[in-house]
């Protein structure tokens, strides 16, 4: 297992560790979604999201509501 350090990893770890404690589907779901979200975050429309998500002038429930 590889160790993950900083902020992320221990999110990246948690998540993975919870996954895997339920069942091989859940994990296989779990890789799904980030390699969606991965792929959302990419190329120039992944830009704009993340220009987005980051605005420090949008409130979490603006962004929330954008998001959806």
């Amino acid at each position: 297992m590889r160790i993950l350090h900083h902020l992320t990893g221990k999110y990246a770890s948690s998540a993975y560790v919870a996954a895997l404690s339920k069942d091989s589907k859940t994990l296989e779901k779990v890789e799904a979604d980030l390699k969606a979200v991965q792929a959302a975050l990419t190329g120039a429309e992944g830009a704009k999201l993340q220009t987005f998500i980051s605005n420090p002038t949008l409130s979490g429930a603006d962004r929330t509501k954008g998001l959806e």
